[in-house]
């Protein structure tokens, strides 16, 4: 077993946790509130479960007790919603712990490379590839936003969609997802070139996500990263995409909610009609 961790002490490979159940292997990515890791887990309790990734939350040692625990609700809630989701898109989630003043959500590790890594490795994608991962997030968002009540994601993003060994989209990072009902907030969170104006002002719906997936074809089909609180057009810095390409991502990220799409489900007709002709 290894020695307590101060705050800022990360894992390192060969560290072992929850009882020697669970041993890391590497690290995935670091953030504010944590980092996550790629884990073997030696006694699954899932078929298929050895490989496994502990996302890391640390809650806070000082002030009062209320911020602990108002950290340790907002991880509680990541894995309900996780947990809750059964569709292709949804990574499993295993298990929830806590240990060392660190609450560690265990998922599924999908085998894949991020949106943002594809695109950083390969460059910007050709339309029938955007159009056809544009029709697979509308499908992932059409699931989220159909709940009751809906998910809004809050953080749709390339760095958060991982496409799988099948050419299938995985959504990961649910720690700032809400309920519709509970989106509002006077914090901003989220990656500041894929926020919509209203998502700058706490005020995340629906549409906000839709305003994301737009904000990600951008990104994908040029290779450059949106600019923030504006309408995207991909067109302005290749002339080679289509006139009607440009205007389902710029209707995407139109700043007026009342000209943006209203649902995932009418901008996915539009990016199958355009792939139609592509094919």
């Amino acid at each position: 077993m290894m020695a307590s961790r101060t705050s800022v002490t990360r894992l390192s490979p060969g560290d072992w946790l929850n009882n020697c159940r669970f041993e890391i292997v590497s690290i995935l990515g670091a953030g504010g509130q944590g980092t996550a890791y790629e884990a073997i887990d030696h006694f699954p309790l899932h078929q298929g479960a050895s490989r496994v990734v502990l996302k890391e939350f640390v809650l806070p040692l000082h002030g009062e007790f209320d911020a602990a625990s108002n950290a340790l609700a907002q991880v509680q809630q990541e894995a309900q919603i996780i947990g809750s989701l059964d569709a292709e898109f949804a990574v499993k989630f295993y298990n929830l712990f806590v240990e060392d003043s660190r609450a560690y959500l265990v998922r599924e590790f999908v085998d894949g490379l991020s949106l943002k890594d594809l695109v950083d490795e390969v460059g910007a994608l050709t339309v029938t590839e955007v159009l056809r991962l544009g029709v697979n997030m509308c499908e992932i968002l059409e699931h989220l936003h159909s709940r009751v009540p809906p998910i809004v994601h809050r953080d749709f993003t390339p760095d958060n969609l991982l496409l799988n060994d099948k050419g299938k989209l995985k959504l990961i990072d649910f720690d700032i997802a809400r309920y519709d009902n509970s989106s509002h907030s006077n914090q901003v969170v989220g990656k500041p070139n894929y926020l919509s104006p209203e998502q700058f002002r706490g005020q995340a719906t629906s549409q906000s996500d839709i305003y994301s997936l737009g904000a990600t074809l951008f990104f994908l089909s040029t290779g450059r990263q949106p600019m923030p609180i504006s309408t995207s057009h991909p067109k302005s810095f290749d002339l080679s995409l289509a006139d009607n390409f440009d205007a389902i991502v710029a209707m995407a990220t139109e700043v007026d909610c009342g000209k943006r799409y209203h649902s995932a489900s009418m901008m996915r007709q539009e990016l199958i009609n355009l792939l139609e002709k592509h094919q």
